[in-house]
């Protein structure tokens, strides 16, 4: 059993605490953080593909609409491998 330092209120607390006595904090679990590419790849996905099925521009539209299908696609895949377990 050793003594870790709790980040929010530097209270020595054993690790096998779940939680600080002083300030409640949740000791040895790590943030939960979402990533940040996941949402805004699918939206780019979605936008990309309006753009390239439903014409809208010419061909600079398709062009366009390419590009994004293939960032959101990219942005997405990337935001799924990097989530945390």
């Amino acid at each position: 059993m050793a003594l870790v330092t709790c980040p929010d209120c530097k209270t020595e607390v054993s690790d096998q605490a779940a939680t600080c006595p002083k300030c409640a904090r949740p000791i040895g679990m790590p943030a939960k953080r979402e990533s940040p590419l996941l949402f805004p790849g699918l939206i780019a996905a979605v936008v990309g593909a309006g753009l390239y099925f439903g014409g809208i521009g010419g061909v600079y539209g398709m062009m366009i609409g390419m590009l994004g299908m293939l960032a959101g696609f990219v942005m997405t895949v990337m935001g799924i491998v990097s989530r945390p377990k």
